[in-house]
C-alpha cells in the first residue's frame, strides 16, 4: 500500500502547502533569537567590565586600544581582562557555539 491509498483509506488529508513548508524564513529569525539568548547567557558568567570589553571586541569590532579609550582604562587592564573573560568563557560550551555560527 503506497501513501496516497494509505490517506484514501483512512480518510485522512494530506496536503502540504509548498510555500509554507520551503519558506524557512522564521526558521533564521528563531535561529537569531536563540543564539541572542545564549551569548547573554554566556556573557552573564562575566564581572560587569569584562562584559563590557567582551561586547565592544566582539560585538563593536573594537581594538584594545580604542576600548581603553572609550572606557578610560589603560590598553593594559583591557589586555588582562579581556584575556581572563576569554578564558572563562571557554570553559562554557555555549561560546563554540555562538562564535562560530555567529
Amino acid at each position: 500500500m503506497n501513501k496516497q491509498e494509505w490517506f484514501e483509506k483512512y480518510n485522512v488529508w494530506y496536503q502540504v502547502n509548498m510555500d509554507e513548508f520551503c519558506d524557512q524564513s522564521h526558521l533564521v529569525e528563531e535561529w537569531k533569537q536563540l543564539r541572542l539568548a545564549a551569548v547573554r547567557a554566556v556573557l552573564s558568567y562575566l564581572s560587569p567590565l569584562q562584559r563590557k570589553i567582551i561586547q565592544l571586541f566582539i560585538f563593536r569590532n573594537l581594538s584594545e586600544r580604542e576600548i581603553a579609550q572609550k572606557l578610560k582604562i589603560s590598553k593594559t587592564s583591557v589586555h588582562r581582562e579581556k584575556r581572563k573573560a576569554l578564558k572563562a568563557l571557554g570553559k562554557q560550551f555555549l561560546l563554540k557555539l555562538v562564535v562560530k555560527n555567529a
